[in-house]
């Protein structure tokens, strides 16, 4: 059985979609991604997400200091991944990218998931100490009250 990469064909898909189209899309792509206090963006680009169950999916990945988020381009293929780096550096065989060979570009990403997926082995701070989420008032007071009731035994 042959791969889903290489019956993939880019010439259908880029005739399929105006370019002032897929210009708009790309802008969307990374308009909607909100970031959590402290996330930063690092690098995105167009690449084909090797979908196990759909095949050979063209999008956009967007790599943050703190995950990985893939959109496809193809609005006939609704797929959108949202992967916490760290979930990704337990296991780097679930999720396929394929990369057109510019340069060393699939090294380079391929680098910065690793640098990001294992922060402290590249001298770099946890994402949560980076985030330092602030809480209100009333949420420390919920959390105090849910503790408190959990201390006294009355919930499970």
């Amino acid at each position: 059985m042959a791969s889903p990469v290489s019956v993939y064909n880019s010439n259908a898909l880029d005739t399929h979609i105006s370019s002032s189209s897929r210009e708009s899309l790309k802008m969307e792509l990374l308009a909607d991604v909100s970031l959590l206090p402290g996330e930063e963006r690092i690098i995105d680009k167009e690449t084909i997400y090797i979908c196990p169950f759909s095949g050979a999916v063209k999008g956009k990945v967007l790599i943050t200091n703190y995950r990985l988020y893939f959109k496809s381009l193809d609005p006939d293929v609704a797929l959108t991944l949202d992967v916490p780096l760290g979930a990704i550096g337990r296991d780097m065989r679930n999720l396929r990218f394929a990369l057109k060979q510019e340069g060393h570009s699939r090294r380079d990403i391929f680098e910065l998931i690793f640098k990001y997926a294992f922060p402290l082995s590249h001298s770099l701070p946890l994402f949560a100490y980076v985030t330092q989420e602030k809480y209100g008032e009333e949420r420390l007071g919920h959390l105090q009250t849910h503790r408190g009731v959990q201390a006294a035994g009355l919930t499970q």
